[in-house]
C-alpha cells in the first residue's frame, strides 16, 4: 500500500477528489481546523453537486493534532482512480476495477517469440503492471503461464495477499469430475495458494454444464474457491443454468468493448447481479481509426486504447486490457480523464458486435440443450471443424447432383433408342448393368 504525505491543507482537497457518474468532483482545501468540518465539507460537496455513486477507493485520512499535516493511504500510486476502486460481488466479495491481461505469449500472432522468451516478457509485464498499480491479474491453467504471473507478482514487490489472480479451468477437465478437481488443483499448486481468489469455467463448448458446475459449487464449498465465475456464457446459456436450478455466476468474462457492446446481456448481468469481466475490451486494436472512437481520443489527447477501457469502467464493467508495453500498460489505466455524456452517447452508436477473438466469442450462441448435459460436437464452435463438415457437404451435395444428372441423361438415352427392359453403359474399363423397369 503506498502512502503520500502531504504538508499544506490546500494539497489535500487537489489529492482526494472523487471521480464519480460521467463529471469529475474536487473537495474544497481542508482548513486547519479539524476532521469533523472536513467530512461535513464532504457530505455537503456531495449533496450539492447529486453526485448519485459514492467513490469505491480505499481513502484514509490520518491528521496530526494540529491537523496540517495528513497522509493519505491508497491502493493504487497517486492519480490513478479506477485502480483502487472495487466492484462488489455477491457472497460479499469484492474485484479490482481494472483488471491486466495476460494470454499465451508467442503463439500463431507471434511466430518469431519462443516460449521462454514469452514467459520471460509475460514477467516483466506483470512486474510493470503491478508497480503502476493492477491488482487483478487474469490467466488460465491452458496457457501454461500461472508460474510466470506469480513470478512477476513476487518481482514487484507488491504484497500477494493485494493482489486478485483469476484463473479457469482447462475445457478438457470437463469429461469428470475428477478432472475438474484436478485442473483445479493443478492451479492451486503453480499459484502457490490454497484458495483461487476467481475461477472461472473458461469455455460452455467444454459441456457438461450441469455436473460440472454443480462441482466446482461443491469445490468452493470446501474453501478451494473465493468467488466463482463463468467465461464466454451468452444470456440463453445463462437463462439455462438458472431454469435448471443452477446457482448463477458471481462473474462473466466476455468480449465486451466499444464496438461490441451486448446491452442485452449487459442487462441481463445487472439484473441478476452478474458482474462484467471485459475480455479483449481493446478488441486486439483491430478497430482503431476506423470509428468515431478516434476522434474522441484526439479530442481528449489520449490513445483509442484509453478511451476503450474508461468506457468499459464508466459503463461498471471491468476491463482487462493486456499488453507487454510498457507505456502501453500504464496508457491503459485510463487515468486523468473522463468520458463525458456526450461521449458515451457518441460511443454507443459504434456498435457493430464486431468479434475480434473469432474463436472463443462465438460459443456464447451455442444452444443450452447442446451443452448442459454432454460434449457439443466441435462443427458447432471450431471454425475450422465447421469449413471441414460444411466442405464434405457440399461434395456430398455435387456428387448427388452430378448421380442425379447421370441419371436423367441415361433414361434419354434410353428412351431415345425405344423402350429396353436393361442396357450396358459403359465406364471406362468395366461395365455395369442399369436396370430402368
Amino acid at each position: 500500500m503506498r502512502t503520500r504525505t502531504l504538508s499544506r491543507p490546500s494539497d489535500v482537497g487537489a489529492a482526494i477528489g472523487l471521480r464519480c457518474g460521467h463529471r469529475s468532483h474536487h473537495l474544497k482545501p481542508v482548513p486547519a481546523n479539524g476532521a469533523k468540518q472536513l467530512q461535513r465539507m464532504s457530505r455537503d460537496t456531495c449533496k450539492t453537486r447529486a453526485i448519485r455513486t459514492r467513490c469505491l477507493a480505499s481513502l484514509v485520512v490520518l491528521a496530526s493534532s494540529n491537523f496540517r499535516r495528513f497522509s493519505i493511504r491508497t491502493d493504487a500510486p497517486a492519480g490513478i482512480n479506477f485502480a483502487a476502486r472495487r466492484i462488489q460481488l455477491r457472497r460479499q466479495q469484492t474485484l479490482p476495477h481494472l483488471g491486466f491481461g495476460t494470454g499465451r505469449p508467442g503463439g500463431s500472432r507471434e511466430p518469431e517469440v519462443t516460449l521462454e522468451d514469452g514467459r520471460r516478457r509475460l514477467v516483466t509485464a506483470v512486474r510493470i503492471a503491478m508497480q503502476t498499480g493492477y491488482r487483478l491479474v487474469d490467466t488460465t491453467l491452458f496457457s501454461g503461464m500461472e508460474k510466470a504471473v506469480l513470478e512477476g507478482i513476487h518481482e514487484s514487490g507488491v504484497k500477494r495477499s493485494e493482489v486478485t489472480i483469476a484463473t479457469k479451468l482447462l475445457q478438457m477437465a470437463h469429461n469428470s469430475a475428477e478432472s475438474v478437481q484436478a485442473s483445479l488443483e493443478n492451479s492451486l499448486s503453480n499459484l502457490d495458494c490454497s484458495c483461487i481468489d476467481l475461477y472461472l469455467l473458461q469455455s460452455p463448448r467444454g459441456g457438461k454444464i450441469k455436473e460440472v458446475w454443480s462441482k466446482l459449487i461443491e469445490l468452493r464449498d470446501q474453501g478451494l474457491i473465493r468467488a466463482l465465475g463463468v467465461s464466454n456464457f451468452g444470456a440463453g446459456q445463462l437463462e439455462g443454468m438458472r431454469l435448471s436450478g443452477l446457482e448463477l455466476p458471481q462473474v462473466n468474462q466476455v468480449e465486451i468493448h466499444c464496438w461490441r457492446q451486448l446491452p442485452d446481456l449487459a442487462e441481463y448481468h445487472r439484473k441478476n447481479g452478474i458482474a462484467t469481466m471485459c475480455m479483449a475490451p481493446l478488441a486486439r486494436g483491430e478497430m482503431f481509426g476506423k470509428t468515431d472512437v478516434a476522434a474522441i481520443a484526439e479530442e481528449l489527447g489520449v490513445t483509442e486504447a484509453a478511451v476503450a477501457a474508461r468506457w468499459c469502467m464508466q459503463m461498471g464493467y471491468i476491463p482487462i486490457p493486456r499488453s507487454v508495453q510498457p507505456l502501453h500498460i500504464r496508457e491503459n489505466l485510463a487515468s486523468g480523464f473522463e468520458l463525458t455524456t456526450s461521449h458515451m452517447e457518441r460511443i454507443q452508436k459504434v456498435d457493430t458486435n464486431y468479434i475480434a477473438c473469432r474463436k472463443a466469442s462465438p460459443c456464447c450462441e451455442l444452444p443450452w440443450d447442446a451443452i448442459s448435459d454432454s460434449i457439443p460436437d466441435k462443427s458447432l464452435w471450431d471454425d475450422s471443424k465447421k469449413r471441414k463438415a460444411e466442405a464434405a457437404e457440399r461434395r456430398g451435395n455435387l456428387q448427388d447432383e452430378r448421380a442425379r444428372k447421370a441419371r436423367e441423361r441415361r433414361e434419354r438415352q434410353m428412351r431415345a433408342q425405344g423402350d429396353a427392359p436393361a442396357a450396358q453403359v459403359s465406364y471406362g474399363r468395366g461395365h455395369q448393368e442399369i436396370d430402368l423397369c
